[in-house]
């Protein structure tokens, strides 16, 4: 089963179990997504804005750096096995994964 969690503020996704605000006042002009997925099948999304938001706040650079970094839902002891780009329109834009670099799968 999918697991669809809220880490902090800056999630998309809403959490049954973490509530929280949403990260911006108003929701922003709809850009696409970027979800974390956990090798143990936990999976975050973040808003584009939100996400450059989290990726500063973690002091990581690049999408790929987020690879084998631990997962943020609750009760996982997992880590991060890809970061998945989503378009505008919900179609997937690009996968980032350890070993296979950045590109999409047809």
């Amino acid at each position: 089963m999918r697991l669809v969690a809220q880490f902090t503020t800056f999630a998309v996704t809403p959490s049954l179990y973490f509530p929280s605000p949403p990260c911006l006042p108003a929701p922003p002009d709809y850009r696409g997504h970027v979800s974390l997925e956990c090798h143990e099948d936990c999976s975050i999304a973040y808003h584009l804005t939100c996400w450059r938001k989290y990726k500063t706040e973690c002091e990581q650079k690049t999408d790929k750096e987020f690879l084998l970094t631990p997962c943020a839902t609750p009760d996982c002891c997992g880590y991060v096995s890809m970061v998945v780009i989503y378009d505008t329109k919900g179609a997937v834009k690009a996968k980032v994964r350890r070993g296979g670099g950045r590109g999409v799968d047809l």
